[in-house]
């Protein structure tokens, strides 16, 4: 997949996240969505900036906000 301004090869976590309030998928890179005021979920295991240490916490997380 690629990213719909730039048409660079997404990361797997790229290709993951969605808009936080409509659900969309973005379709953009995080160098495009860099700056940008567009919140976004994506899914916490691929992310490659998350630290392996902040697994502790995903008991309290709510099944909503991995996806």
């Amino acid at each position: 997949m690629r990213c719909y301004c730039c048409n660079a090869r997404l990361t797997e976590y790229e290709a993951t996240l969605r808009h936080a309030v409509t659900n969309e998928f973005m379709d953009t890179c995080q160098k495009c969505l860099d700056g940008l005021d567009i919140p976004v979920r994506g899914r916490p295991d691929l992310n490659p900036f998350e630290s392996a240490d902040d697994d502790d916490d995903t008991e309290e997380r709510d099944d909503d906000e991995l996806y």
